[in-house]
């Protein structure tokens, strides 16, 4: 195999060759940087970064490990058992939604409702300045002496 057309299998995976020297290659622009030798008295060999060792192996085999690993996929999604319970009573009423389609309406329902604006007991917000007479304060400072 010559530099070229090592440049050109990676270039066609979407990363970036470099030609070190002669003997030693490395394929950039993955997620881990991997160092390519392809003229060994072993064959191909291959140093991922950060690996205790090089491995034997293809190209193609060096090109999957410059690639990040895929992320573990998302844990299903528990759903409430209040909501099953509401989702059971629309199914009795007639509703067509699945049960993943109610639940991510209620959730996104219920994120779009206002944070919920607690009141003093006199019907005040809790940021209204009061005196201990329970007058209110006016907003100008006047009153200060």
């Amino acid at each position: 195999m010559t530099y070229d057309e090592f440049a050109a299998v990676v270039q066609g995976a979407g990363l970036t060759p470099r030609q070190c020297n002669p003997i030693h290659w490395q394929i950039l622009g993955g997620g881990r940087i991997v160092n390519y030798y392809p003229h060994t008295k072993r064959g191909e060999r291959f140093y991922v970064d950060r690996a205790r060792r090089a491995e034997n192996g293809t190209l193609d085999l060096a090109i999957r490990a410059a690639r990040p690993a895929e992320p573990p996929a998302a844990p299903p999604t528990r759903i409430p058992q209040y909501i099953i319970d509401r989702w059971q009573q629309h199914q009795h009423d007639g509703g067509k939604l699945t049960l993943e389609q109610f639940y991510a309406r209620t959730v996104r329902r219920e994120q779009d409702k206002p944070p919920t604006n607690r009141r003093r007991r006199d019907g005040l917000p809790l940021n209204t300045p009061v005196t201990q007479a329970g007058e209110i304060y006016p907003y100008t400072y006047d009153w200060i002496e």
